[in-house]
């Protein structure tokens, strides 16, 4: 009698998924205790006052992901990567800032898109926004001062 001494094709395939679920885990493990990740809050104000709302993203000057946050009602931010993550590696930034008065409809013209805008249209693109930003190892206080532009 001819014994198969190979496992059968469905214990194959679950020893497959359980390395394939290790080593999720093991990088998932490995990205979150990067001793590079830093912490980035602050503040944004315009003309002084501060802005009780809003979205705020730092798009790095080199290859990487964005970081991105919502503005609570006293103007305060923090900043977390794609996948949830608090944080964003260091380097160097530009942040823009977009806070609208209501959601665009479809047909929006540009110009009727942007007059939605509370925050002057410069500040909303990484082209045109001059808050450029160092963010350092470890946690960082990155205050956003935004001005009206007349």
């Amino acid at each position: 009698m001819f014994v198969n001494s190979q496992p059968a094709e469905g214990v194959l395939r679950l020893r497959s998924v359980a390395r394939c679920a290790l080593a999720i885990i093991v990088i998932g493990i490995a990205g979150c205790s990067d001793a590079n990740f830093s912490t980035v809050s602050g503040r944004v104000s315009l003309n002084g006052a501060s802005l009780d709302g809003g979205a705020i993203t730092f798009i790095p000057e080199a290859a990487g992901p964005l970081a991105y946050g919502n503005v609570a009602p006293d103007g305060t931010y923090s900043l977390q990567s794609s996948g949830g993550v608090e944080g964003l590696r260091p380097g160097n930034y530009t942040a823009t800032v977009s806070y609208r008065s209501g959601r665009p409809s479809p047909g929006m013209t540009l110009a009727q898109i942007q007059a939605l805008e509370k925050v002057p249209i410069s500040y909303t693109t990484p082209e045109t926004s001059d808050l450029k930003k160092e963010v350092k190892a470890g946690d960082n206080q990155i205050d956003l001062e935004l001005v009206s532009k007349s």
